[in-house]
């Protein structure tokens, strides 16, 4: 496994794993689902009809749950605790965790989905 170390100064630090498993993927994948709103359309969905609700509904979307998803999945271990809990990570110094956070985000993102795969996202199949 390899991991990254975050030095967060004052002799605290953050410890990561720097390539995405098949497990975290998938608790990100979960997470991201449940907090994407309702979709309602009537008839045949177009691309464009999905699009636009669900760019109307972004304020609803848990941002929150796939942060956590992110951040319990991600982290090796830290100097807050012997244990990586939820309960923890939200007592934290709130740009702390987004540093940490951000971090996953750079290592993560380009192993998730390709350019391709990300542009053709709303893309309906033909048949």
């Amino acid at each position: 496994m390899e991991t990254e170390h975050i030095d967060l100064g004052d002799g605290q630090w953050w410890d990561i794993r720097t390539r995405l498993t098949r497990g975290m993927e998938k608790a990100i994948n979960r997470a991201t689902m449940a907090a994407m709103p309702q979709i309602h359309i009537d008839g045949v969905p177009d691309s464009e009809q999905v699009k636009a609700q669900l760019i109307a509904q972004m304020g609803q979307v848990d941002t929150g749950a796939i942060e956590d998803a992110y951040l319990i999945r991600g982290t090796v271990s830290y100097s807050f605790s012997e244990t990586v809990s939820l309960e923890t990570i939200d007592g934290l110094d709130a740009a702390m965790v987004r540093r940490v956070y951000n971090r996953m985000m750079e290592l993560y993102s380009p192993q998730r989905l390709t350019e391709g795969q990300r542009d053709g996202f709303f893309t309906m199949p033909s048949n």
